[in-house]
């Protein structure tokens, strides 16, 4: 008899236990296909060239509705309209020999078209240098000397300023467009004084461009018209050229675990309801959050948190919460519940950042964290590599079951 209870003790345990486990477990065969999705060629980096985010935002769309969340205001999108440069083509030798964008070299996002060769002449220059026609020249420098080039007092035809490591690329300066060109260069790429470069960039300015948040809506089972907004922004660099910034961890890491708590809330609906939204344009600058804040579709006193999921791909070292410190009670339901269950190493509390999409949401007084993964087993961040085969998913698993027990006991 002994053995009997012995066993039924042992079935229910594995039932109970197996249940946690089906309902509070994302599925790793499903995210991983999302990832690989998302970082492929085909979405061209979710940029602006070949409209990479417009590829992106139906993908994620079809995902919203295939599991059952609802359309707001009968769309899975919120359009809104952004200027945008972009760097369809970009070719870069140094020295005559051919070096590779992104890797090598990147161009700053506000840069014109242009095709030449051109001299090449080091910072600090002399008094005679000061006297000469710049116009078809470069000047080179290093970190020092990045200041100088605001305004291009030399009017030379740009700079190019060494690194010691792989250049990083950003496209928030590709609002605008700049009468001379920035280039940052890997140092070691070259071997001996920068004499003459080879440049063709061919640049396209779009000055209204329709980008869009796609997003849908869970409905608590309490009637309740209070809400939590559950985000990430899908959206990356796109293309310099031939590079692509395939953004795994920046951020389709966030995209993919928004998609499996949505996956995950659509089976088992909460009390409240929940917004998922994945945002447009954060890499322009929070465009896309900006906007979503300012045509709120509910009302937004109503909102009880804003969650921001942004860069999950690491976690040997746990996470840190931005806005930590700001609202401590959230801050330490986080780091009990993790002690509980002992799932990532450690809770870390940052102050106050407006450095991603939960900053609109902070500013208009609602409660909203953001939290991102941290350990060194990754590093790559706006480079090319940065890409589905270098991404470890270290603890994504774990931080996937800490936000479900969380969102499970909130009130």
């Amino acid at each position: 008899m002994r053995n009997v209870h012995l066993l039924l003790l042992s079935f229910l345990l594995y039932f109970i236990s197996g249940s946690f486990f089906v309902l509070h477990a994302q599925d790793r065969t499903q995210v991983k296909k999302t990832l690989k999705k998302l970082t492929s060629n085909h979405f061209a980096g979710r940029g602006y060239v070949n409209q990479g985010d417009k590829k992106a935002a139906n993908y994620l769309a079809s995902k919203l509705k295939q599991y059952g969340l609802e359309p707001v205001n009968g769309t899975y999108f919120q359009p809104f309209h952004i200027k945008v440069n972009t760097l369809p083509q970009v070719q870069l030798s140094a020295n005559d020999k051919e070096l590779t964008a992104g890797d090598h070299f990147t161009i700053k996002a506000s840069a014109n078209s242009i095709q030449g060769k051109f001299a090449c002449k080091y910072l600090p220059l002399t008094a005679t240098d000061s006297s000469i026609d710049m116009s078809q020249t470069f000047l080179v420098g290093d970190g020092s000397h990045k200041g100088q080039m605001k305004g291009n007092p030399y009017k030379c035809r740009g700079f190019i300023f060494l690194e010691d490591s792989q250049p990083i690329w950003s496209v928030r300066d590709g609002k605008d467009t700049s009468s001379f060109i920035t280039i940052h260069l890997l140092k070691s790429a070259i071997i001996d004084s920068l004499k003459t470069i080879d440049l063709q960039v061919t640049a396209e300015y779009i000055p209204d461009y329709q980008t869009q948040n796609v997003w849908g809506l869970i409905r608590g089972t309490s009637q309740s018209d209070s809400l939590i907004v559950i985000g990430a922004h899908y959206d990356h660099l796109g293309k310099m050229g031939e590079a692509i910034y395939h953004g795994a961890n920046d951020n389709a890491s966030g995209t993919a675990m928004v998609l499996e708590l949505a996956r995950q809330y659509a089976q088992n609906p909460p009390t409240f309801n929940i917004l998922f939204v994945l945002f447009g344009a954060e890499e322009m600058g929070l465009l896309g959050s900006e906007f979503l804040t300012a045509h709120f579709p509910f009302d937004i006193s109503k909102t009880k948190l804003m969650i921001n999921l942004d860069m999950v791909g690491t976690g040997s070292d746990g996470i840190t919460v931005v806005n930590g410190l700001q609202h401590e009670d959230i801050f330490r339901r986080l780091v009990h519940l993790n002690t509980q269950s002992g799932l990532l190493k450690e809770i870390k509390a940052r102050g106050e950042s407006c450095n991603s999409d939960h900053c609109p949401f902070s500013q208009l007084h609602v409660a909203a964290i953001f939290i991102y993964t941290i350990g060194s087993e990754s590093k790559a961040y706006h480079i090319p590599q940065d890409d589905f085969e270098h991404l470890p998913l270290t603890a994504f698993d774990e931080l996937f079951k800490l936000l479900v027990l969380f969102l499970d006991t909130a009130k």
